[in-house]
């Protein structure tokens, strides 16, 4: 065996060795991971505040415009939920969804099984613009609300009513007081009917037209971010934030709830995911688009098929 294969040998031999006792550190040298996976959950976000750098991350602002550093933002719920229940800054029904674990950015949940099921005639009312400066959109609500419509317009079950149609019909949710708990109140019980006007939402519309009314809001709609310098600056990609509760029109009662919060995704978990991570950034129009066929996939996924002989559609 010549000396020179020897030599080669033992090298080899001996970096073998050296692998063997001190392995690698497991890792990779490029990451596969979305740039914000390590944000923590919106469950464990205490209600009312939100972190400026979530789970320490330090990835530019420009690729997740969300990540801003305001504290005491406002939340993606309307003001009719607040009717219900105790007077609290946070509505059970929004803390309810705060508490679901994401699915792709999404927490939905439905709180009447039974009404759920009934709903076919759905009419979709404008969503409050809660936007709020230097990320103020005005036309947040209307965009947004259109979008749910045109999708759901989509799907052959449903005979939806537009957010113009339902101005021009005046059909607006006005709350006298506070929507009904399910059975009157102990302490009026045996009273004349026209005490219970001052306990129950006054829904002007007749149940022979819908069966819910679909409402929400819009709290970020934002393709700008805050520099190093404070100014307010393009960012890459878009980021959007909102919530759709779905209300009976026979009671008033909050039937179904979503929230999307997130951001066009960067990395390849991203891509394998089927969520746009191609090099063309999308327009905050768009991303909120692809944002509301994933709340409404959820809800179509919840509802199942429809018995048109027990709900027909004309």
């Amino acid at each position: 065996m010549p000396s020179n294969f020897r030599l080669m040998l033992s090298a080899v031999s001996i970096l073998a060795l050296i692998f063997m006792v001190f392995p690698v550190p497991k890792g990779s040298a490029f990451p596969l991971g979305d740039a914000f996976d390590s944000k923590p959950d919106d469950s464990e976000i205490i209600p009312g505040f939100y972190s400026a750098t979530p789970g320490g991350t330090t990835f530019h602002k420009s690729l997740n415009p969300l990540m801003t550093d305001g504290y005491d933002e406002p939340h993606p719920f309307p003001e009719y939920i607040k009717k219900f229940g105790k007077e609290e800054k946070i509505p059970e029904y929004y803390r309810q969804l705060l508490l679901l674990h994401p699915q792709d950015h999404v927490q939905s949940k439905i709180f009447d099984e039974a009404a759920f099921r009934e709903m076919r005639r759905i009419g979709v009312l404008g969503f409050e613009n809660k936007t709020y400066s230097p990320y103020t959109e005005p036309r947040a609500g209307e965009v947004v609300a259109d979008q749910v419509y045109k999708e759901l317009q989509s799907v052959p079950k449903y005979k939806v009513i537009s957010p113009n149609e339902m101005d021009q019909l005046a059909f607006r949710l006005k709350i006298v007081s506070k929507p009904p708990s399910g059975a009157q109140p102990e302490a009026k019980k045996g009273k004349e009917k026209s005490s219970n006007l001052e306990e129950i939402p006054e829904l002007p519309f007749d149940q022979k037209d819908m069966d819910g009314i679909l409402i929400g809001a819009v709290t970020k709609f934002m393709d700008t971010y805050k520099d190093e310098k404070g100014e307010l600056t393009q960012s890459l990609s878009s980021g959007v934030e909102f919530g759709a509760y779905l209300i009976s029109a026979k009671t008033g009662n909050i039937v179904w709830g979503a929230r999307f919060a997130g951001s066009q995704p960067v990395g390849i978990v991203g891509f394998f995911k089927g969520e746009p991570t191609s090099p063309q950034w999308l327009k905050k129009e768009e991303l909120s688009r692809q944002a509301m066929k994933k709340v409404l996939r959820s809800f179509h996924d919840q509802q199942g098929p429809v018995n048109t002989t027990v709900f027909p559609l004309n």
